[in-house]
């Protein structure tokens, strides 16, 4: 008999994520790839009996700090298990690049929480080059690696408590770019809102007045109103 598929997956309750109830059938998977679904009958090189259990897309965990962790664990055993496939990585405002020489030391310093106790090299500069110390070690795990403000900041001014000039933030809009083009991604409605803010006067990151942060939150109500009246109308 010819072989068909490389990997059969058995009687299993399939939930394929698009919201409709669970159904049983048999799942075919060929070059890492999901072939068929329903009663199959061919044959295949692996043949998982999944009787009684769930067969569902992986899970996704958007928020963790990872990104030092990976360096030792690039497996990511303890997701996998749990049937998390994907990770979002630099989270909280801070990311694992881009980075500059002149403040390494310092943000590494800062970051050793994160690094749970792992020897980190901290050899890269740019998110381009962040992400190819990654790929090196194999991940076993996809990764959704975010670049965050407040370590674009660090890289151009360290840890100043003052506003950036016009100079730093040409150089903050330029490592962004760099990073975007790089590979890294962000949460696109509050990366909009917070370069926006940035732009006026009482808005200053880690030097923001009173007035700052009452604008600040103002902002963010109009928002959430603005979100719901939208909701409201468009549902009729």
């Amino acid at each position: 008999m010819k072989i068909m598929f490389d990997i059969i997956i058995k009687n299993g309750f399939i939930i394929d994520g698009t919201g409709n109830p669970w159904y049983k059938a048999d799942m075919a998977i060929k070059n890492g790839k999901i072939i068929k679904i329903g009663n199959i009958k061919e044959s295949g090189n692996k043949i998982i009996n999944a009787r009684g259990l769930i067969v569902s897309p992986g899970f996704i965990d958007p928020h963790t700090h990872n990104e030092y962790v990976l360096f030792t664990d690039p497996r990511a055993e303890n997701y996998i298990y749990q049937g998390v496939t994907t990770i979002g990585i630099g989270s909280c405002g801070l990311s694992a690049a881009p980075i500059s020489k002149k403040y390494k030391k310092e943000l590494s310093k800062y970051m050793a929480p994160l690094c749970m106790g792992t020897n980190i090299s901290w050899n890269w500069e740019s998110f381009s080059e962040f992400l190819h110390k990654l790929e090196e070690k194999g991940l076993g795990i996809n990764i959704v690696p975010f670049v965050r403000h407040n370590t674009i900041r660090i890289t151009v001014m360290g840890f100043s408590n003052k506003k950036a000039n016009k100079s730093e933030m040409k150089k903050m809009v330029k490592l962004l770019e760099e990073s975007l083009k790089g590979g890294a991604g962000n949460a696109t409605m509050l990366l909009g809102i917070y370069t926006w803010l940035m732009s006026f006067e009482w808005f200053t990151p880690g030097y923001a007045s009173a007035i700052g942060i009452v604008m600040t939150i103002l902002l963010f109500i109009y928002v959430i109103i603005f979100v719901k009246v939208t909701k409201i109308r468009v549902g009729g």
